[in-house]
């Protein structure tokens, strides 16, 4: 069984997709998953978030990063600032 979250004819409200996937992602698939009885709930369409990441190499260095060590950094990080405490 699916669901479609989508504007009205003509998008009347001028909703931003990429917003409404996030909105999807962030309040309806949550609720979704504690429904007893759901076993999977899968968001599509629409544009996944992204971050882009400029390194200064320097920087990293002089705060004795090494640039092999910064992708377990960043992945801790993020699932600091999510709440998780696994990887």
């Amino acid at each position: 069984m699916y669901f479609r979250l989508m504007p009205l004819a003509g998008n009347p409200l001028q909703l931003d997709m990429d917003m409404l996937r996030d909105y999807a992602e962030d309040y309806v698939r949550p609720r979704m998953e504690r429904v007893q009885g759901v076993s999977a709930v899968g968001v599509s369409g629409g544009a996944e978030r992204q971050i882009q990441i400029l390194i200064d190499p320097a920087k990293l260095a002089r705060r004795g990063i090494s640039l092999t060590f910064l992708p377990a950094l960043l992945v801790t990080l993020l699932n600091r600032v999510q709440g998780k405490t696994h990887t």
